[in-house]
């Protein structure tokens, strides 16, 4: 459970920073940015502010999916450390030659 709320956590936060590094290269109008940053929470499913001009739009769609894509990818590689990690850990405690080692 509690590694599900960190994963959480760290999701949004990296979705959250990828967004907003790049929104002010959108040229957006600052209504559209609030409203972007006041419902990051949403993740991929964050739609796109009325009022906002097609070519815009689209590149604005484009950065949320590709935030969202940064923030799999970096929960992906936590996982696969935290994988490896349980792995070794694993593979002393039984030992290389599969005797038993006692623990304590």
């Amino acid at each position: 459970m509690l590694a599900i709320a960190i994963l959480g956590m760290t999701m949004v936060s990296a979705f959250s920073h990828y967004l907003n590094e790049r929104l002010t290269q959108l040229n957006l109008p600052a209504e559209a940015i609030h409203s972007v940053q006041s419902n990051e929470i949403a993740l991929a499913a964050l739609s796109v502010p009325p009022g906002v001009d097609s070519n815009a739009a689209t590149a604005l769609k484009i950065l949320i999916d590709r935030a969202f894509v940064f923030g799999f990818r970096l929960i992906m590689l936590i996982c696969a450390g935290l994988s490896v990690a349980s792995s070794a850990f694993a593979w002393r405690m039984i030992g290389a030659g599969g005797e038993r080692q006692s623990v304590g």
